[in-house]
């Protein structure tokens, strides 16, 4: 029994001296999303030697860097060579591992997606191990506008008030599937009908051709080629004829696969910066502009009066909008000798003017 357990141990301790070293390599970049032309990415190399394996020497890491990118620097003394970095680890105990940012500048004419690969090698690792990182170089300046339609500069309670909402891209790439979103005050404006808006686009770009408000309110998706712009126009909106305040509407774009130098920090339904610095979002604000037109009759219903008798003098008052007058008030100078005056008010059924009964 005892030889036996001798026998094992010397057993296990010669296959684990014979085992083979494993080392491995994991390569990442800082870019979270599409980068812009002469931006600057550090690539992240992870050297690993499994704590299972031996322990391994002469590790070397070889990353040929792509079309697209540019060498800059490293912070692991590797050497660099007419775009091939050479990382010379040397030792790497089993269970050790050890790091590598290489930096990189993307060229002024690069496009589409970078892919970089590094390879690790050891001499008693019988296998290389490699790893890619890759990112995309994809650059709009897209913007919005919102306006109202023949620069109206007031909106009147009421009346219709008609949005233009123009969707720019300055290029210098294409930016496809961006979305448009646009969310009226329905407490204002009726926003009822499935053709609320039109859209038309330049040559080499695309929008649908129409919709309704919620789809800008959930989101419109437009394809807009460099230097070409789309534009929305709604149908004339009836604005609520009680409206008082302010009437503020706000559009967005946003383009999740493009780098957009100036705009896009913006998170939809948050407030535009009032300094300009996202193109990416465009409020419209009109103050409300009540506009009633208020008249009166007087008739007693005779063409002469006789003393003694009762007379009965009825006043009627008007408004021909377009907008509510609150808080509008009557006076009567009757041009009579009149004792024990007293009066009613009753308002037409179906409408929605209200006044003192008495």
């Amino acid at each position: 029994m005892r030889t036996w357990i001798c026998g094992l141990v010397s057993f296990f301790l010669a296959a684990s001296a014979g085992a083979a070293a494993n080392v491995s390599i994991d390569k990442s970049s800082d870019a979270s999303g599409p980068v812009s032309r002469s931006a600057t990415v550090v690539y992240t190399l992870e050297v690993e030697a499994d704590s299972l394996g031996d322990d391994a020497t002469d590790v070397e890491v070889v990353d040929d860097l792509p079309a697209g990118v540019t060498y800059s620097s490293n912070d692991c003394s590797a050497s660099h060579s007419a775009g091939r970095v050479t990382w010379d680890i040397g030792d790497l105990d089993a269970g050790d591992a050890v790091s590598c940012d290489i930096t990189v500048t993307v060229d002024a004419d690069a496009s589409g997606t970078i892919t970089n690969t590094a390879t690790v090698t050891a001499t008693e690792d019988p296998s290389s191990d490699s790893s890619s990182a890759a990112f995309d170089v994809r650059e709009a300046d897209l913007s919005v506008v919102k306006s109202r339609a023949g620069g109206a500069a007031e909106v009147v309670p009421g009346e219709t008030v008609t949005y233009v909402l123009t969707v720019s891209n300055a290029g210098p790439d294409d930016v496809t599937a961006a979305d448009v979103f646009d969310t009226f005050d329905s407490t204002i404006l009726d926003l009822s009908g499935s053709s609320f808006w039109t859209c038309s686009a330049d040559t080499s770009s695309s929008c649908p051709a129409s919709g309704s408000a919620a789809d800008l309110a959930a989101g419109v998706k437009v394809d807009i080629a460099a230097g070409e712009s789309v534009v929305f126009t709604t149908d004339a909106i009836p604005v609520d004829p009680s409206a008082t305040g302010t009437l503020s509407n706000t559009a967005y774009v946003v383009a999740d696969d493009v780098y957009d130098p100036s705009g896009a920090s913006t998170a939809v339904g948050d407030p535009c910066p009032t300094d300009g610095s996202d193109n990416n979002c465009d409020v419209d604000d009109a103050a409300l502009q009540p506009r009633a037109n208020l008249a009166v009759t007087v008739d007693d219903g005779v063409t002469s009066v006789v003393p003694g008798k009762d007379l009965t003098v009825t006043v009627t008052v008007s408004n021909a909008g377009p907008s509510d007058a609150p808080g509008s008030q009557v006076s009567a100078d009757l041009l009579y000798d009149l004792i024990g005056i007293s009066w009613t008010c009753a308002t037409p059924g179906g409408t929605t003017a209200t006044c003192s009964a008495s």
